[in-house]
C-alpha cells in the first residue's frame, strides 16, 4: 500500500508535467484562434496525457514489484472531448486561463483513470487522496477511506483538482493523512446538522469552513455593484450560460453569503478611471445583482489595459479598452 509520501511523489511529478505542458498550451494560444486552437489542441496534450498515463501505471506496478499483473495506462480522451475543452475555455472570460486548467485537469483524470481501471481489472480496492488544502467535495470523498469498487467518486476532478486514485490491495490497510481525522469531523459534524443528501453535506461543509470576505482581508474591498462595468455584453456565455447552473449560485449566494465562494479565485477588477471585472468573477457579480445585493468584495488592480494584457492575455487587454470607451 501506497504512503502519503509515495503518492505526493507522483502528485508532484504530475504537476510538473501540468507546468510543461501549461506552456505548449500556452505557446500554442498566442498563435492560434478558437478554431485553430479546437484542431491543434488534442495533438499538443496528447503527448502529456499520455506520459501521465505511463507514469500513473509505473507508479501503480511499483507499489507491488512481485506482482505479475499486466498494468495498462488508460486510453486517451477522445479528440472531440479534447477540442470541446477549447469551445468552452473560450466561453469564459480567460480563456487562456481556462486552457491551462483543462489541460492540468486532462492530466489528473487521466492518472486517476489509469489507476482505478487497473485496480478493478485486477480486483482491488482503491481510495482518493486529497491534498491539504482540498476543496469540501473532494475532502469528501478522501474521507470514505479504500471503500472504491467503481470508478465514479475516485475519478471524478475538476480545474485545480490534484486528487489521486490510490490502490488499496489485499492484506494492505490505507492510512490517509492525518489532516483527514479533521475532515471526517467536519463531514459528521455537516451531516449531523442538514441530514444524508450529500450534496447539503458538502455545501454545509463549505459553510461551516468559509467566512464571508469582507474589506478588512488583505487587498479585499467592498466596492457597489453599480460601480463595475462586466465585459458580459461582450461575453455571451455569461449572459447565456445555464440557467440551472446560475439558479444554484444564487440559491447559494443568498443562503450562505461570499462564504460559499471562499475556494475560488478572488474577483480582480481593474481601475483605469473605471473599474471592469477581469478575471472570474462575472457570474458571481451577476448572481448578487440577481439577488439584490448592492455591494461585492474585490482586489482592485491598478494601471492601464497595456498592463492588464501582460498578465490576462490580449483578448482581455482588447476586450477591456472596448467596456472602457462605452463607458
Amino acid at each position: 500500500m501506497p504512503s502519503p509520501t509515495e503518492v505526493a511523489a507522483l502528485q508532484g511529478l504530475l504537476l510538473r508535467l501540468s507546468v510543461v505542458a501549461g506552456r505548449s498550451v500556452t505557446q500554442l494560444f498566442s498563435s492560434a484562434n478558437s478554431e485553430q486552437m479546437k484542431q491543434a489542441y488534442p495533438d499538443v496534450v496528447d503527448p502529456f496525457l499520455s506520459a501521465a498515463g505511463t507514469l500513473s501505471a509505473e507508479w501503480y506496478d511499483s507499489l507491488a514489484p512481485e506482482s505479475t499483473f499486466d498494468t495498462r495506462p488508460s486510453l486517451l480522451p477522445e479528440r472531440d472531448v479534447l477540442s470541446g475543452s477549447v469551445g468552452w475555455a473560450f466561453s469564459q472570460l480567460n480563456p487562456l486561463a481556462a486552457m491551462i486548467g483543462t489541460t492540468e485537469r486532462h492530466i489528473f483524470t487521466t492518472s486517476r483513470t489509469t489507476v482505478v481501471e487497473n485496480a478493478e481489472r485486477e480486483g482491488v480496492r482503491f481510495a482518493r487522496y486529497a491534498s491539504a488544502k482540498a476543496c469540501a467535495w473532494c475532502r469528501v470523498l478522501a474521507t470514505r477511506e479504500a471503500v472504491y469498487k467503481s470508478a465514479a467518486n475516485a475519478i471524478k476532478g475538476h480545474d485545480n483538482c490534484h486528487c489521486m486514485a490510490v490502490p488499496v490491495r489485499g492484506g494492505d490497510t490505507y492510512t490517509p493523512p492525518a489532516y483527514v481525522a479533521d475532515w471526517l469531523e467536519e463531514y459528521n459534524t455537516a451531516r449531523d446538522e442538514v441530514g444524508g443528501n450529500l450534496n447539503d453535506i458538502v455545501n454545509k461543509m463549505r459553510k461551516n469552513n468559509s467566512p464571508a470576505p469582507t474589506a478588512n482581508e488583505p487587498g479585499t474591498v467592498e466596492l457597489p455593484i453599480s460601480t463595475l462595468t462586466h465585459y458580459s455584453k461582450n461575453n455571451p456565455y455569461t449572459q447565456e450560460h445555464d440557467a440551472s447552473y446560475m439558479r444554484k449560485m444564487e440559491e447559494r449566494l443568498r443562503t450562505e453569503g461570499w462564504g460559499a465562494f471562499k475556494n475560488f479565485p478572488a474577483i480582480e477588477v481593474g481601475e483605469s478611471g473605471k473599474y471592469a471585472v477581469l478575471s472570474d468573477g462575472n457570474h458571481r457579480v451577476w448572481a448578487a445583482k440577481k439577488i439584490g445585493m448592492k455591494t461585492v468584495p474585490v482586489a482592485i488592480i491598478t494601471g492601464e489595459p497595456d498592463d492588464w494584457a501582460k498578465q490576462y492575455g490580449a483578448p482581455v487587454e482588447a476586450t477591456l479598452r472596448a467596456v472602457l470607451k462605452q463607458t
